[in-house]
């Protein structure tokens, strides 16, 4: 962890970029386990990271966002129901109109079969990109 703190704020990104690639190759093959690891590490690095600049704040949020919902996709593929509502929770909070994660929220409801719940979060999706299948 202390290695991760004295990185600058671009070395931080750039490794988390690189995580989530390695994830988003792991999740292609279907190993959601390693895809998930993957994706935590990536999101390890924004623990330690404090943007200075509303440039550097875009940067995080551009690889934090695909990172949580790559995540929440690998828990919807686990079943992790409570895990998946957790990670769009959290990527609700960098971006409040995030149709993918309304969508695996509303899915996780759905699992859980939390109806009222599930439909409240997809109509969310639905009023934000009522045209995406």
């Amino acid at each position: 962890e202390w290695q991760i703190y004295e990185k600058s704020t671009s070395e931080k990104i750039k490794a988390a970029d690189r995580f989530r690639q390695e994830g988003n190759e792991a999740y292609r093959k279907n190993n959601y386990g390693l895809a998930s690891v993957h994706y935590r590490k990536a999101l390890l690095q924004f623990d330690y990271t404090f943007a200075d600049t509303p440039e550097e704040e875009k940067q995080v949020e551009d690889v934090k966002l695909p990172c949580l919902l790559n995540l929440a996709a690998c828990k919807c593929q686990q079943e992790e129901w409570d895990e998946v509502l957790t990670q769009c929770r959290l990527a609700l909070e960098v971006n409040p109109r995030s149709v993918k994660a309304f969508y695996r929220s509303g899915l996780a409801h759905l699992a859980r079969d939390n109806f009222e719940l599930a439909k409240d979060t997809l109509t969310s999706a639905l009023e934000i990109e009522g045209k995406n299948p």
